[in-house]
């Protein structure tokens, strides 16, 4: 019948004008539309108001400065901040002010959506289409609401900030397995390809009555549940999956909650009130509708889809909407097709749960694996703002192997681009290099895994106490997997708890289970977490010296974490998730840093001893305590790590740490590979230096010259820059400096026979120019004609190549090649030992 319906939010029928009268009636009287929304209870039009808030926020954008004086007036008990929405007209951000009067409204008593309706006919404001929302048909309307209320709901990635998931969603990597239908396991699969989200809803036959499902599976923290909100954000605002009139997730969390007996229905109704009235419609066509269970696997009970007896026995047969099942058997036949055939279905589980889906008749199966580290380094540059200091800090991630390692796992980098962020916000106006504490970021990532699993403080240690127990016997047995006998540790554990921090290994799996540890970095921190948590504190010393007197190097990231989980500054967020960590393992280690370090690193001249120093340099930084680094640091007055090749992690943390001592008698960093951008990292270190080696580098003259810039005003005494790739271009910087600087007295700018391809190379007539000019006071060892002629010799070598290459006498050539490289390197060393080396 035309002229009746029902309201759009309550299903409750109403008189609506005929097709003739609806188009004639706002043109030719604005406020006729009283008389429609008068038929309407308070509670009635409420629904209308909260159905269309985001049209009606964008209906009175315009005219929001007249809404809200006249609200104002009409509304005397407002709780409407009007000085606030006037504030927001001002700065022109009308929208925001709309979308403030609408949440007003809406929070406000049962008759303030009258006066809002009351004030836009007054107005006259859009008349014809305010009618036309008040006199919409059912369907529509509720699709409508339906769609606004999940676009509400998955707009917002809640992050350690929100942001809108339009702006930050990136992709993570989705592989299909295709195979054997309703295989999930891997095994009888002979093809594996990349696939995109909106193909893990696409049905094999599309004429076909059967249900059809979907299975996404992948490790705790791949992007699962955030592939899920955006699949469904799509559907919501229309851009994709329009075959589908209804997208309907069930929350897991809150099936797990429900103990009784219940209908589908009220399933559906406790999530979508809203529907109630139009559940009829709703299974009039399976066809068009999507049901979304995401992290299916922590559904209690979901061992019953392998129960064949239960599956048999009409008492746990659901085979309608209407009838009271639990909930493990509602979902069961739901999957089996026992009732609204040919709906379709997006279930997501963890690696683990798949054999137990093997009794699930799936139509395709994916799997998540992350993230590239391209598309890690997107999220970074996205999360953080597309600007320099965000190419910056990708850079810094992408050198460093910790911390890159771990960036296949989305979960990780939110936790570690809330982390920058933070330093972002502190560094402002400072220098842009990251200084992040590597067990802060792990310990947060891994407060959220433990969140992820829902157990209390007491249930969480335990566990994890047998987590950790397997990584500390992988890093003693150098191993990320495991398998068989070393295995039985974990079957006090249960499934959901393991499948947090381990993964199987599909392409290893031949008759057993085979468990792995995600990254080598993962397994240590788990190891260190464990063992501050369960060892006796006298052991914990004794463990230390054990691990700083091991040469292989195996124990380096194990050490640094177990140092920088004594500190409490590392583990507020992991004490929400299992109590309180020993307070005397704090002591315990700040007594072992000021005891012990200062005797192990006496000879620094040997690799080993140059190792030790830079893992208790690592171990200082994460331990966080400024005191006690300079405590440890300020006796070490030589330092030498010329024998390593450093990261820029390495210089990162060198310049956090060495800023503790006052003066430093000698640094050599001397063949470390530095680049120029790492004398930026050191400039707050290297003006405390009385003697500095850099040689056999690669500053270049940029690094050069911004070394002298830093060096314009310091203690240092003692420079030298053999074989840095230096040429005439930086000289002028460099004498300047020489003139400038008092202190600065030897300057050793000659080569080392060791390597030519780093050579130095300035031209006599320059050199002279400036050391005439403004340091004849200065004692400059440059070397230059020698290594002129060396070079001659080497041009020599270059030529005959020429030769060689065109048909000359190879024999000949090789003879000649080992002769003169034998000249070139004996003239050389005379001219070393000649000069008087810095």
């Amino acid at each position: 019948m035309e002229g009746s319906g029902k309201n759009l939010a309550t299903g409750v029928p109403v008189e609506r004008p005929s097709s003739s009268q609806r188009e004639t009636t706002a043109e030719e009287d604005p406020h006729k539309i009283t008389e429609v929304f008068a038929r309407y209870t308070d509670i009635q039009l409420r629904g209308v108001t909260e159905s269309y808030q985001e049209q009606l926020e964008s209906t009175i954008e315009d005219v929001v400065e007249h809404i809200i004086e006249s609200l104002i007036s009409k509304w005397r008990t407002s709780g409407i901040n009007h000085e606030e929405i006037r504030a927001l007209i001002r700065k022109n951000q009308r929208s925001d002010a709309s979308q403030y009067i609408l949440e007003s409204v809406l929070g406000g008593d049962t008759g303030s959506c009258r006066i809002f309706w009351n004030v836009l006919a007054e107005l006259q404001i859009n008349p014809q289409y305010l009618m036309k929302l008040l006199t919409q048909d059912v369907e529509i309307d509720v699709k409508r609401r339906h769609r606004y209320n999940l676009r509400n709901q998955t707009r917002k990635l809640y992050l350690p900030k929100p942001l809108l998931i339009s702006d930050i969603y990136i992709e993570p990597t989705i592989t299909e397995m295709q195979g054997e239908q309703g295989d999930l396991t891997g095994e009888s699969n002979t093809h594996i390809r990349e696939a995109e989200h909106h193909e893990l809803l696409k049905r094999s036959n599309s004429d076909s009555d059967q249900s059809m499902i979907s299975v996404v599976y992948g490790a705790a923290g791949t992007g699962k549940t955030t592939l899920i909100q955006k699949l469904i954000y799509d559907w919501a605002t229309g851009m994709k999956h329009e075959e589908f009139s209804f997208v309907l997730r069930l929350k897991i969390q809150k099936l797990k909650e429900i103990k009784s007996c219940i209908t589908f229905s009220r399933l559906i109704v406790d999530s979508y009130p809203y529907l109630e009235n139009y559940l009829d419609h709703l299974w009039n066509d399976p066809k068009r509708l999507l049901f979304i269970f995401d992290d299916l696997d922590q559904l209690y009970r979901l061992s019953t889809l392998s129960d064949t007896g239960r599956k048999n026995d009409p008492r746990y047969r659901c085979t309608d909407t209407e009838s009271e099942y639990l909930v493990c058997d509602i979902v069961r036949c739901l999957l089996q097709g026992e009732f609204l055939r040919g709906c379709s279905m997006l279930i997501t589980t963890r690696d683990w749960n798949l054999e137990l889906l093997h009794h699930v008749a799936a139509d395709s199966t994916f799997q998540v694996m992350g993230f590239t580290f391209e598309k890690a380094k997107e999220y970074f540059r996205r999360y953080l703002g597309n600007g320099k200091n965000a190419n910056e800090i990708v850079d810094f991630i992408e050198q460093n192997d910790l911390l890159r390692n771990m960036c296949s796992d989305p979960l990780f980098c939110v936790t570690l681009a809330s982390s920058l962020e933070s330093f972002q916000a502190q560094g402002k106006g400072q220098t842009t290099i990251p200084i992040v504490s590597h067990t802060q970021v792990l310990s947060d990532y891994v407060a959220h895994l433990l969140a992820n699993c829902g157990y209390d403080g007491n249930t969480n240690r335990k566990y994890l106490s047998v987590v950790g127990e397997l990584a500390d016997k992988g890093i003693r047995q150098n191993t990320l997997s495991f398998e068989g006998d070393a295995l039985k540790d974990l079957d006090s554990c249960p499934p959901a708890f393991i499948s947090a921090f381990l993964y199987q290994d599909p392409d290893k799996q031949r008759g057993s289970v085979i468990y792995e540890f995600r990254h080598s970095v993962f397994r240590d921190f788990l190891a260190a977490l464990t063992n501050v948590l369960n060892t006796p504190i006298s052991r914990l010393k004794r463990m230390l010296d054990e691990m700083f007197s091991e040469i292989t190097g195996r124990f380096g990231i194990f050490s640094i974490f177990l140092v920088g989980l004594s500190s409490r500054k590392s583990t507020d967020r992991l004490e929400l998730e299992l109590h309180a960590f020993p307070t005397e393992v704090t002591s315990c280690i700040t007594e072992w840093l000021t005891q012990s370090v200062s005797r192990r690193v006496k000879d620094m001249d040997r690799k080993q001893t140059q190792r030790m120093f830079l893992c208790i340099v690592h171990c200082l930084f994460e331990f966080g305590d400024n005191e006690i680094t300079k405590e440890v640091l300020t006796p070490i007055t030589t330092i030498k790590l010329n024998q390593l090749r450093l990261k820029s992690p390495d210089y990162i943390v060198l310049s956090r740490t060495l800023i503790s001592p006052e003066v430093i008698q000698e640094l050599d960093l001397s063949s470390c590979f530095a680049q120029p951008e790492e004398i930026r990292k050191l400039e707050q270190v290297l003006p405390r230096c009385v003697i500095l080696r850099l040689n056999q580098n690669n500053l270049r003259d940029s690094g050069v010259k911004r070394l002298f810039d830093v060096l314009k005003k310091s203690k240092i005494r003692t420079l030298a820059l053999k074989s840095n790739n230096l040429t005439d271009n930086c000289l002028e910087s460099v004498f300047f400096a020489l003139t400038t600087n008092p202190s600065l007295m030897q300057l050793n700018l000659s080569n080392s026979s060791q390597d030519w391809n780093q050579a130095n190379q300035f031209t006599d007539e320059k050199l002279q120019y400036h050391y005439k000019r403004s340091a004849q006071q200065k004692e400059i060892n440059r070397d230059q004609p020698r290594m002129t002629r060396a070079q001659d010799n080497l041009g020599r070598i270059d030529a005959m190549s020429t030769v060689s290459a065109v048909g000359g006498d190879s024999d000949l050539w090789n003879n000649e090649y080992l002769r003169v490289r034998s000249l070139m390197f004996a003239e050389a060393n005379r001219a070393q030992s000649e000069s008087s080396c810095v």
